[in-house]
């Protein structure tokens, strides 16, 4: 009898086994020139691609277990890669409603995650990648020419992208573990029961971090403006606002900041509404803190800080 159990317990633990390995994938597609291409080696991956349009171009590739990939196109000269070594990573290309857009995904190390959206434009292009583990990445693309690329390197990181307009570029690179970037350029969203759009075209934003638990946000609204930060040190925060903060709808353009930060525990803020703005924050030490706002036109503020805690606040108008 103990025999029977043992030999049932070995059976159903092979078939358990052998279950395990299984690797799945799914495709469909309609049009024509669609091409996909998927490879797993592993155990219990998933890939699944989606092709509705024509000239489509797939490919998923993932090395390890419990991986995730999907790609869907809906559209016309789409490109999407994935590929994926470790485990437990989870992949999204999606690109709809336009053509020509470019999406790639690489991710090396375990439970990354990456969602990745361009669509009702065309000749977008995201590239993500991801080395180190539970390394969180989005990047959304409404409009055309937009262009984002994210680097993260080290666990834990996260990084948020959006942009609504056309000729956007954004960079970000973080180096070392739970560092947060945020980018926006534009905006989507509802006041009074009434859909509001403000876009962002033409505009540059760049993050760049280096160390531990860094915060990072730009927001943009308008023409041709440009933002910078580069964080290099630990518990960092920096902040640019360039958009209009008095009425829905309106925009900032052609305004430029700039913020630098090197130790650890510093603030820096930048708000700028109007239009051809600058302003520039060095910090080098800790605990340093400065917040420039400026409302008008043609306002430009330097702040330069060296030492430990020190403070600056700038505030210029027209009125």
């Amino acid at each position: 009898m103990k025999k029977t159990i043992f030999s049932l317990l070995a059976f159903f633990a092979c078939i358990a086994w052998v279950a395990a390995q299984n690797n799945t994938h799914t495709g469909n597609q309609t049009g024509n020139g669609n091409t996909a291409t998927a490879t797993q080696a592993g155990l219990a991956n998933l890939a699944t691609d989606n092709q509705n349009g024509n000239d489509n171009n797939s490919t998923i590739g993932q090395d390890g277990d419990m991986n995730k990939a999907k790609s869907t196109q809906d559209g016309d000269g789409y490109t999407s890669t994935i590929t994926t070594t470790g485990n437990g990573n989870s992949a999204l290309n999606y690109q709809y409603s336009g053509s020509g857009d470019i999406s790639t995904t690489t991710q090396t190390g375990d439970g990354n995650y990456s969602w990745s959206a361009q669509g009702y434009g065309s000749g977008n292009d995201a590239e993500i990648t991801q080395t180190g583990d539970l390394n969180e990445s989005t990047v959304g693309h409404l409009g055309s020419g937009n262009t984002t690329d994210v680097t993260q390197t080290g666990d834990e990181n996260t990084s948020w992208h959006e942009a609504y307009g056309d000729d956007n570029t954004v960079s970000i690179e973080q180096i070392g573990d739970d560092n947060n970037a945020d980018v926006r350029q534009g905006s989507d969203y509802g006041y009074a029961g009434f859909p509001i759009e403000e876009f962002s075209n033409g505009s540059t934003a760049n993050i760049s971090q280096e160390g531990i638990g860094n915060d990072a946000f730009i927001e943009q609204t308008g023409e041709e403006n440009g933002a910078d930060i580069d964080q290099l040190g630990d518990g960092n925060e920096a902040s640019i606002s360039q958009r209009s903060a008095t009425a829905l709808g309106n925009a900032s353009n052609a305004n430029v900041a700039d913020i630098f930060q090197e130790g650890d525990l510093n603030t820096a803020e930048v708000s700028q509404d109007g239009d051809f703005n600058g302003s520039t924050i060095s910090q080098t030490g800790d605990m340093n803190s400065a917040t420039v706002g400026q409302t008008g036109d043609s306002h430009s503020s330097t702040i330069t800080q060296t030492g430990n805690g020190n403070t600056a606040t700038v505030t210029q108008s027209n009125n």
